[in-house]
């Protein structure tokens, strides 16, 4: 960045720029060093996605969402609405984000934030929340695509 200061700033305020952004603080080092040792809540964690993933997963497919992406990279699920679309139920993913948000109070991105191209034709779930919160949020899906 940069930064508009008079003249006789400049020394002092480089040194304040460099002691600030050339390594990261202490107080965040010694925390890295921490996580190192956190294995019972990393194990914790990783079961309660895995959990979280099965539960999204086989809650879209009982919903009608056959065009699933592997979710083995992240705690998402990239899914296809080209059924939605053609049974007339949504004109494209981010009408549908909305009106899902609006009717059930449940959440999802576009596929237009990750893929402008054909993003229109996917929606993304997270599976990160809460074990019961993916799965009223499979629910209530569940409901409205069979309404």
């Amino acid at each position: 960045g940069w930064l508009v200061m008079p003249e006789d700033l400049r020394e002092s305020l480089t040194r304040i720029g460099q002691n600030v952004t050339i390594s990261a603080p202490t107080l965040s080092q010694l925390s890295a060093i921490a996580a190192f040792d956190c294995h019972d809540e990393c194990e914790a964690n990783v079961a309660r996605y895995t959990t979280n993933r099965t539960i999204v997963l086989d809650g879209l497919r009982a919903a009608g969402f056959d065009d699933l992406a592997p979710a083995d990279g992240a705690f998402y699920v990239w899914a296809g609405i080209d059924h939605l679309i053609g049974s007339g139920r949504t004109t494209d993913s981010q009408a549908l984000c909305a009106t899902w948000l609006d009717e059930l109070g449940l959440a999802s991105t576009s596929g237009v934030d990750f893929d402008p191209t054909r993003g229109h034709r996917f929606v993304r779930f997270s599976f990160a929340g809460s074990t019961e919160d993916c799965a009223e949020a499979m629910r209530r899906l569940k409901d409205w695509t069979m309404s």
